[in-house]
């Protein structure tokens, strides 16, 4: 099954389909997004995924929180974006196959059984933010903390790069959303957007590049400018070119104890260290 936005009010009505087929996935993101272009928004929506929920209750918030799974986090971001940005008066092109009615929350219960419909959940939403100058390996550091791996031909960062990962434990689901800004100057006007309500803010420097860590002060001020009151950890990367070395580990710590947070050496080429990267006594949950 296959869906169509019209008329939608996000506090009374849900659209849903078939979260388990990914092409129906697929074809209501190319719609949802088809409509953000026309509009004129494009990718700002991205941030839109931390009120989400707010537009959402009941049952409805209930169905919300049992979506699970890369392409299902893709269409929860999209679509609550699309209903709060939108609301009754966006109209999403009809795609090919037979839409499915909409739902009211006191409908949802025809769909899903009682049964499957788990009590209220714990949830635990953390932002995470990196930041650095360009080419020290911020989008590397991020990819191993994600639980991927090595990319020798990853791209610099244009802009602003968004990822939402999430995983349920018992009763808890967590939500982590993870900003990879560019270094490049002419990105940094954006930096009012995305620093307002990080819990960690990652600065990446390289330790065979003395400039990069020079500059991390200066990362840390527009930070706290932009309203940042994140907690840093400071990541000196690139330790696998230790016979290169320009900025020592002392260094390293001493000044992420100016700035009141935890130092970490890595390497994204060999996740040497990257594992410390999950934990610090933090709420941010590990990835496996």
């Amino acid at each position: 099954m296959s869906g169509q936005a019209s008329g939608l009010n996000a506090q009374t009505e849900l659209l849903t389909f078939n979260g388990s087929d990914t092409s129906d996935v697929t074809l209501f993101l190319q719609n949802v997004k088809r409509v953000a272009f026309v509009q004129g928004r494009q990718r700002d929506d991205a941030w839109l995924v931390d009120y989400t929920e707010i537009s959402l209750t009941g049952e409805a918030l209930r169905w919300f929180h049992r979506l699970d799974g890369e392409a299902i986090g893709s269409w929860k971001a999209l679509c609550g974006a699309f209903l709060l940005r939108f609301g009754s008066t966006a109209q999403a092109p009809a795609p090919a196959a037979a839409p499915v009615p909409r739902l009211t929350v006191q409908q949802l219960p025809r769909v899903i059984s009682p049964n499957e419909i788990p009590h209220e959940p714990s949830r635990t939403v953390a932002k995470i933010v990196v930041v650095g100058d360009p080419g020290v390996g911020k989008s590397s550091v991020l990819a191993r903390f994600l639980g991927h791996g090595w990319n020798p031909n990853i791209l610099p960062t244009v802009g602003i790069m968004y990822e939402t990962r999430g995983e349920k434990r018992g009763a808890n689901y967590f939500t982590v959303h993870m900003w990879d800004c560019s270094g490049a100057q002419q990105y940094q006007d954006f930096r009012s957007v995305y620093h307002p309500g990080t819990n960690r803010l990652w600065i990446v420097y390289d330790i065979a590049n003395r400039a990069s860590f020079e500059n991390v002060r200066s990362w840390h001020r527009n930070a706290q400018a932009a309203g940042s009151r994140a907690t840093v950890i400071l990541i000196a990367n690139k330790r696998d070119l230790f016979d290169r070395r320009v900025v020592s580990e002392e260094e390293g710590q001493i000044l992420a104890k100016e700035l009141k947070g935890h130092y970490k050496d890595v390497s994204a080429l060999t996740n040497q260290g990257c594992e410390t990267l999950r934990g610090d006594g933090s709420e941010l949950p590990k990835f496996e």
